[in-house]
């Protein structure tokens, strides 16, 4: 194992030679180059989050000046320069990389064995600031686990796994659908199932909009065996049945469009999912 210099060991040794954290990079500062508590503090802030480069470049010039006085070889100079010039395109606080690897490992050992648990916990926590919903349920079916559509006789008001391989997506994904209309409609049903569109509009007190949004996915499959979604859509009388989309395989199946007002706009991504002009199509099931 080799160190940039001697000096150095009782602060590498431990990542075999390598800085990797930014506590150690102000101890190598301290120790190579003279600095003072203030002038680590000044090296730590532009190796923070918010990186820039004006302020590691005036840092380096510091850097060289205190490494060339304590006699450093050139050489050494140029290498310790360019690993903390290296470090902060990637480099975190030790604390910070032990937090993250411990919720990457987390997180892959419950994608692996607990996959429904996995994908179902992310679509309940949403948003997160990271993947879209429907980017988690297509990678959720990559990875063999079934996501089962928004239903009025199923679905909670949040996602349910429902088996080692199935996710019953909840009430909460549907955008626009007011979470207390979500859990009368749900005690309601616990109170007695549906028998038609009609005993269900009766009982659950939903708006318009909601009422369409829940047809246009698909939701009220189950209580409308008379009736097209279209029709409903419109609230007129049913005449025709409803069914899901049904693929070659007979899973159902629910296309998500976000350039049209169907079932992109009534389902959550991130924030609201619909509206922003592109197309993507999420089979469910």
């Amino acid at each position: 194992m080799t160190y940039f210099d001697d000096r150095l060991k009782p602060v590498l040794e431990r990542t075999l030679g390598v800085p990797l954290f930014q506590e150690q990079m102000l101890k190598i500062a301290m120790i190579m180059a003279d600095f003072s508590g203030a002038e680590a503090e000044e090296l730590r802030r532009a190796l923070s989050f918010h990186r820039s480069v004006e302020r590691m470049e005036k840092v380096s010039v510091k850097l060289r000046a205190g490494m060339e006085k304590n006699g450093v070889a050139p050489e050494v100079i140029v290498k310790i320069i360019q690993s903390i010039s290296s470090f902060a395109l990637y480099g975190f606080p030790e604390s910070h990389a032990i937090s993250f690897a411990i919720l990457a490992y987390g997180s892959a050992y419950l994608k692996v064995h607990r996959a429904a648990e996995f994908y179902a916990s992310l679509l309940n926590n949403q948003p997160m600031g990271f993947y879209a919903p429907a980017t988690i349920v297509k990678d959720a079916r990559r990875h063999g686990i079934r996501m089962r559509p928004v239903c009025v006789a199923e679905s909670e008001w949040r996602c349910a796994v429902e088996s080692d391989e199935s996710v019953r997506l909840g009430f909460c994904v549907v955008n626009g659908l007011r979470q207390e209309h979500a859990e009368e409609l749900v005690r309601q049903r616990g109170a007695r199932t549906f028998r038609s569109l009609n005993d269900f509009k009766a009982r659950v007190g939903l708006t318009k909009e909601e009422l369409r949004t829940l047809s246009e996915i698909g939701a009220l499959n189950c209580v409308c065996r008379t009736s097209t979604r279209s029709t409903l859509a419109r609230g007129r009388a049913a005449t025709e049945p409803i069914c899901c989309h049904r693929s070659d395989r007979g899973d159902s199946r629910l296309a998500v469009t976000t350039s049209e007002r169907n079932a992109a706009g009534s389902l959550k991504s991130g924030g609201e999912l619909a509206g922003n002009g592109t197309r993507s199509s999420i089979a469910l099931g």
